[in-house]
């Protein structure tokens, strides 16, 4: 678990510098100061810079070019990924930018430089990559090279949709909840995997703080799609209802308590906009699960927020927890984004005296 973090060229910092992490952490600031930037960084650097989260980070962004001409067949069209939107700046050219990602253990310093490299055809081809000549039947494509703790792990091609899906997926390391949420085929996966163990109660004891779930299960949906919908058993009710019929606000803390339990000891749970669709009164009971939860299974919490009453129930869930926190406000200064960090003492003091620090 990182104590402290450094981030180097990354999209919006420049460099940026956050020492004195807790076990729990909250990240305040306005608009575009990098909340959730920060959180796909974190993210990155625990998954040691592998491709499929790269990608991940580009795609959920937007950060798509189409490949080929207009007059092709949409069938034959390839989608890229803007790998030069990684960088601070978006460079004009991926060759000669890095960027650099560490926390206090230097064996975990992520480092990952713009190049150029050979790629075999899509029948031929292999991960990772090499440099070197081409070949009959070769492209030179952009590429990145990925560095661990110093030492070089792979060459990264990851312009087009068809190669990405030919690098093995690793989630290690850290779970993330963006904004909109869990793709589907996820919390089916990931509910499946907890039916009929002790993490199934777990998630209902976390969907019991905002409404009197009994049961759930995930069906097919009535229009005969591949996907299942979740759906509850509530106390007093005969007949179930969807989840979604109880507002977003359940809806996401059920998937909170689903990326909870798909934690491992020393892995990262990240929250975007931890406080969506739930009522102010319910946030420090919420706070208090996730900080029980995350310590059980030794995880550290990462979430950003808009909300003044997030940040209350934040500092009344980690006081009376005695969590290590630290909330993280990001702001901007001059062209560049600093932060400044506090921990539970200077918390208390700002939530105690309405210090304004979103």
């Amino acid at each position: 678990m990182p104590r402290d973090f450094t981030i180097e060229n990354y999209k919006l910092f420049r460099a940026l510098r956050l020492p004195r992490l807790g076990d729990v952490n909250l990240i305040v600031g306005r608009n575009n100061t990098g909340k959730t930037i920060l959180l796909e960084a974190l993210m990155l650097h625990a998954a040691q810079g592998h491709p499929s989260r790269i990608f991940e980070v580009l795609w959920s962004r937007d950060e798509i070019l189409r490949v080929g001409s207009e007059h092709e067949p949409r069938s034959r069209r390839e989608a890229a990924v803007r790998l030069e939107a990684l960088f601070h700046g978006i460079p004009e050219s991926v060759e000669g930018a890095s960027l650099e990602l560490a926390s206090m253990d230097p064996a975990k310093s992520l480092k990952i430089v713009g190049k150029r490299a050979v790629s075999m055809p899509l029948d031929k081809a292999q991960f990772p990559l090499q440099l070197g000549e081409s070949t009959p039947g070769s492209e030179e494509v952009a590429a990145l090279e990925v560095h661990v703790g110093g030492a070089f792990q792979y060459l990264a091609d990851l312009p087009l949709l068809s190669r990405i899906t030919r690098v093995p997926k690793d989630n290690g390391g850290a779970v993330f909840v963006a904004i909109g949420g869990l793709a589907e085929r996820d919390i089916a996966s990931w509910w499946d995997a907890l039916t009929l163990t002790d993490g199934e109660q777990g998630v209902y004891e976390c969907l019991r703080l905002l409404a009197p779930v009994e049961r759930l299960s995930l069906v097919e949906r009535p229009d005969l799609s591949s996907t299942r919908m979740a759906m509850v058993k509530l106390r007093g009710q005969a007949r179930p209802v969807p989840l979604r019929s109880l507002g977003d606000g359940v809806r996401r803390v059920f998937q909170f308590a689903l990326a909870l339990q798909k934690t491992r000891p020393g892995d990262l749970l990240l929250l975007d906009e931890v406080e969506n669709g739930v009522h102010y009164s319910a946030l420090p009971s919420l706070w208090s699960f996730i900080i029980k939860a995350a310590r059980a299974k030794q995880v550290q919490v990462f979430a950003t927020t808009h909300s003044w009453d997030c940040v209350v129930g934040f500092q009344k869930a980690t006081a009376q927890d005695s969590a290590p926190a630290s909330l993280i406000k990001l702001y901007r200064d001059g062209d560049g984004i600093q932060a400044s960090t506090f921990d539970e003492r200077e918390l208390d003091v700002v939530t105690r005296e309405e210090v304004e620090v979103r």
